[in-house]
Parts: structure tokens; C-alpha cells; sequence
């Protein structure tokens, strides 16, 4: 499907082969439900928050499949979940709603789970799996400990520990988590959330931040919004070279009552790097915003006009008005990051190479993000 307006089902639809998702939502239901045959295969780029399905789909015929994605979600938010290793019929819809009304109680080794969205899985046939979740930070609550970080499922009214076999991404980033093997998901309809095994990690909240920032010739520009029904008290603007060690280069009381704020530092001040902000709430516990690159110059037209895939791997081709670093990040086809390079352009015409000599052949993804937040995307083919 290419198409941006999306399509509505109006009624089941059976894909028999292959289901490419190149833009746009399907939008399904129980009673118009997107149906994918035994013999059905899915092409979908899990980075692309626009395309994805609104609703459950449903797999049938799965044996001992290694990797099948289900690229699901809701309104204009993407949260896939992938099967491993799965046997059976499986129908997977994405919930963006408290799994707490579900149920309140945790199992040995979770110590709380994501206040703001789960996953349902309905299988049938004996059917067994590892579950991969996604998660997107800030939009699935703050993730810090990728060790602590657990997939959680229901079982008898509990949240249970369904472990952490494998992950992929960065905290405060993009990633996902791997659950053991189940066996549990002949149940009716299984539950699925993020959960974490630690009290001083993966906050998961209810919380959002929407965090920008902004060059001028005057200097940069941080303002952010806070929802949430607790208050916050204060909120540090988080400064690191290269994204490993963060120091505080500033410290702005929060206690207002419409949670915007704004706040501006000369260039003198801070130099290129990456910023987030740490926000402290009333009841001590703390939130962190997504990740911003930032430039100590104001960033002037930047245009990508060629992205070439060589037998040594990809040539970018860039026109700048003047330089600035930007930052490049490579995904497969199921959404795991594969490499991050930070990358300076120069002012002018630039050719530069992104080395995929380790690479296998195939579709990936390149993200290219500059200095103001802004992302350009590309789907490449690896020769």
C-alpha cells in the first residue's frame, strides 16, 4: 500500500501473498479485520511512523517462524510487535490505553509496568513465541535501563515477568525487548506491556514531554511542554559530547501551572553536542525528554540530493550553507538499529561515505537527523 490518505476496511480481507506497507494506515476491526493467509509474508519499514495498521491483523499458519513483524498501532503512533521462534494463529492489536485498569498487580520480578499502552495477542493452535515489543521514547515513558527493561504479560489477574532474552536501541532512544519463550498464549486474549524489574529505572510513565529546540543568530532556543497530572519541580537542560556523558548546563525551576516553559543559551555558553532534559517530579521520581542534537551555529538550508549504495556501502551526497554535524543512523528491515555516526558536513558540496562492508545484502533504512531535531529518511538496497 502507498498511499498517505490510508484505506478503511470495510469488511475481513485476506492478503494471500505479500502485504508491502510503503505509506499510509489500514485501518481494521474485529468485524473488518485484515487477514494475513499461511503463505502471507509482510514488507514494512518499522521506523516509519505513519505506516502502520490501525486495529488488529491477523496471521494464521505460522511454524516455528524464526521472525514475523506486526507492524500495529494507534492514531498517528506506530508500535510494532514481532513473534519469534512462533507456532500458530496469532491476531495482534496495539492498545494505547493504561493496562493498569486491567490489572494492578505485579508478579515477582516487576516492579511496575507502562501506564500508557499494551499489547494484545489472540492465538489459537497450540501456540507458542517469544514476544518483541517496541518501544519509542518519549512516547512509551522513559526508558534508562535497557538490563532492567522486561516484557510483562497477564496471567491469573498478575503482571508476570516474561524476562528479557535480547533488546536492541539506546535508552531515551528507539529499541525493543525480547520475552523468554512462552507458552501461556493459548489464553483467550494474552496481554502484553512494558514493565521494568528495577524501582530506580524505566519510569514508563503516563507522562509526555514534547521537547524542541531551536538555533538562531541570537543563541538556542529550548522550550518544552509537560503532560502530566503531577507537578514538576524542577527540569535540567542535559548537555554531552557525543551522547555518553551528560553534564548540567542548566537547572530551571518548574513549579508553574501550565507546564510550558522556555528557556534560551548563547552559543558562548554551549557548545555542539546533544541535549535532553532530567525533569524532577513532586513525588521524586524522575522523566527524561528525547534526545536533540544541537549546533553552535544556526542551522542554514541543508539539502540531501543522492543516496547511492556502493559495494563499499553509501555514498551521501549533501549540499550545506555552512557546516554542521549531523547525526546518521542505519536500520534493517525489522527496525534494529545496526549503526549510529555522528557526521560533519562541510559548507558546500559534500560526498561522504557510510561503510556497510560488514553488511548483508538487503533493504535498510537510513535516518539522517540534524541539528534542530528534523529527520530525513531514506529506504536503501545493500548490494
Amino acid at each position: 500500500m502507498n498511499n498517505p490518505s490510508g484505506i478503511k476496511l470495510h469488511k475481513e480481507f485476506q492478503i494471500p501473498y505479500q502485504l508491502q506497507l510503503v505509506t499510509g494506515k489500514i485501518l481494521s476491526a474485529d468485524t473488518a479485520l485484515l487477514l494475513l493467509g499461511p503463505q502471507a509474508t509482510i514488507l514494512s519499514d518499522s521506523t516509519q511512523a505513519n505506516c502502520f495498521v490501525d486495529g488488529p491483523m491477523k496471521k494464521i499458519g505460522l511454524s516455528n517462524h524464526s521472525h514475523f513483524l506486526f507492524p500495529v498501532g494507534k492514531g498517528n503512533t506506530q508500535r510494532w510487535l514481532s513473534l519469534k521462534d512462533a507456532t500458530g494463529d496469532f491476531k495482534v492489536e496495539f492498545v494505547k490505553q493504561n493496562p493498569k485498569t486491567i490489572s494492578n498487580t505485579m508478579g515477582l520480578g516487576i516492579d511496575h509496568i507502562s501506564s500508557i499502552e499494551y499489547w494484545t495477542i489472540n492465538a489459537l493452535n497450540s501456540a507458542t513465541a517469544s514476544v518483541e515489543l517496541s518501544f519509542n521514547d518519549v512516547n512509551s515513558g522513559g526508558v534508562t535501563d535497557m538490563n532492567a527493561l522486561r516484557v510483562a504479560y497477564l496471567k491469573n489477574n498478575i503482571w508476570e515477568d516474561g524476562g528479557n532474552s535480547a533488546y536492541t536501541g539506546l535508552p531515551g532512544a528507539a529499541g525493543s525487548v525480547v520475552s523468554n519463550n512462552l507458552s501461556s498464549l493459548e489464553n483467550p486474549i494474552a496481554y502484553f506491556t512494558l514493565a521494568s524489574s528495577s524501582s530506580l529505572s524505566n519510569p514508563l510513565p503516563t507522562e509526555r514531554v514534547e521537547f524542541n529546540v531551536k538555533n538562531s543568530k541570537e543563541g538556542i532556543a529550548f522550550s518544552w511542554n509537560i503532560q502530566s497530572d503531577r507537578k514538576p519541580t524542577k527540569t535540567q537542560i542535559l548537555w554531552s559530547k557525543d551522547g555518553s556523558i551528560f553534564d548540567v548546563v542548566a537547572s530551571v525551576d518548574s513549579r508553574q501551572t501550565n507546564y510550558l516553559y522556555q528557556y534560551q543559551l548563547t552559543y558562548p555558553h554551549l557548545k555542539a553536542g546533544i541535549v535532553q532534559l532530567k525533569i524532577f517530579m513532586e513525588d521524586g521520581q524522575v522523566l527524561f525528554s528525547q534526545q536533540r542534537m544541537i549546533d553552535n551555529k544556526a542551522i542554514a538550508d541543508f539539502f540531501v540530493y543522492k543516496l547511492i549504495s556502493t559495494n563499499r556501502g553509501l555514498e551521501l551526497h549533501t549540499k550545506a550553507e555552512q557546516s554542521f554535524q549531523i547525526k546518521i543512523q542505519v536500520f534493517d528491515i525489522m527496525g534494529r538499529l545496526c549503526q549510529t555516526i555522528p557526521m560533519m558536513i562541510q559548507s558546500g558540496s559534500n560526498r561522504n561515505l557510510i561503510n556497510m562492508l560488514n553488511f548483508s545484502s538487503g533493504i535498510y533504512v537510513v535516518a539522517i537527523q540534524v541539528a534542530n531535531g528534523e529527520t530525513k529518511t531514506f529506504r536503501v538496497f545493500k548490494q
